[in-house]
C-alpha cells in the first residue's frame, strides 16, 4: 500500500455575507490537499482504494480558522485485497474473483482506519490545534463523493453506523494519545434515527458565540450558519447540546489537534 498526496494547491475562502455583516470581511488562505491510498498491482499499475480531501488553515490564517485542518470528504471503495486472495498483486484488469471478501474488507477498514490516524498525528506534529469531519455517509452505492459508484457488494453504512465509526476511531486515537479529545453531534448508540442534533458546545467558544465557528470551503454547515447570521435571529440559535461546559475535554497544549465530527 501506498499513501500519496496528489495534490496541494493554495485556496482562499471568503467570509460567508452574514459573517461579514455581522464580524466584518475575512479572507482564509488555506491548502487544498487530496490524499489518495493505492495498492500496488503485479502490472505495476496502482489501484486507489481511498480518498481524502482535507482543507488545512495554517498559522497565516484569522481566526476562527487559524491552525484548524478539516476533512470534508473520506471515500473508499472495496478495490483491496489482502495477500492470501487470488486479486493480490494480479494485474488491473484481470478478471479473476475475490476469495477472501471479507479478509479483503477488514483488511481495507484497518488500513483506512490506521490512515486517518496517522493524518490527525501529522496535523498535530505541525502544529494545528483542531480538525474537524465532516460525517456523512453516501445515499446509495450510486452516488458520488470521490470515486464514481462502488462494488455493489460493498455495504453503504447509515448515517447512525457512521457515526458510531468515527466515534469508536477518535476513542482510538485518544488512547494512543494521538489527540487530548473530541466533541460530537454524532448519535450516541441506541438513539433512534430521527433525533435531532445540536452542535457541540466546544464549537462555540467561551462566549457562545457564532464568531468561533470556523467556516470551512463546501458543506452544509456553512449554509446553515449562513442561514442564521443572515437573518434576525441572534447568536445562540444554533445553541451548544448542553450550557454544562464542565465535561468537554480541553486541549491538552497548542499543538494537539481535537477531532470534531
Amino acid at each position: 500500500v501506498v499513501v500519496r498526496v496528489v495534490s496541494n494547491v493554495k485556496r482562499k475562502q471568503n467570509s460567508t455575507p452574514g459573517f461579514t455583516k455581522k464580524y466584518g470581511k475575512k479572507v482564509f488562505p488555506y491548502q487544498l490537499k487530496n490524499i489518495l491510498a493505492f495498492m500496488e498491482c503485479e502490472d505495476e499499475t496502482d489501484v486507489a482504494f481511498l480518498a481524502l480531501v482535507v482543507a488545512e488553515f495554517g498559522p497565516d490564517a484569522p481566526e476562527p480558522n487559524r491552525n484548524k485542518a478539516y476533512i470534508s470528504y473520506i471515500d473508499s471503495v472495496q478495490l483491496y485485497h489482502t495477500a492470501a486472495c487470488r486479486m493480490s498483486k494480479r494485474g488491473v484488469l484481470c478478471t479473476t474473483e475475490c476469495s477472501s471478501k471479507e479478509a479483503c474488507s477488514e483488511e481495507r477498514k484497518d488500513i483506512v482506519r490506521r490512515v486517518l490516524i496517522g493524518y490527525l498525528d501529522s496535523v498535530r506534529l505541525r502544529g494545528f490545534e483542531g480538525l474537524y469531519i465532516w460525517a456523512m455517509p453516501p445515499n446509495d452505492l450510486h452516488h458520488d463523493y470521490v470515486f464514481h459508484m462502488r462494488p455493489i457488494q460493498q455495504h453503504c453504512p447509515s448515517p447512525q453506523q457512521l457515526d458510531l465509526w468515527y466515534t469508536k476511531l477518535l476513542t482510538v486515537a485518544q488512547d494512543e494519545g494521538v489527540i487530548a479529545g473530541f466533541d460530537s453531534n454524532a448519535h450516541a448508540e441506541g438513539d433512534p434515527e430521527d433525533t435531532v442534533r445540536t452542535l457541540p458546545a466546544s464549537l462555540f467558544g467561551p462566549d457562545t458565540s457564532l464568531r468561533h465557528v470556523p467556516q470551512f470551503p463546501g458543506g452544509l454547515k456553512v449554509r446553515a450558519l449562513e442561514a442564521v447570521l443572515s437573518g434576525d435571529k441572534s447568536d445562540d440559535i444554533l445553541s451548544p447540546r448542553s450550557p454544562d461546559t464542565s465535561a468537554l475535554r480541553s486541549l491538552d497544549s497548542p499543538s494537539t489537534p481535537t477531532g470534531v465530527s
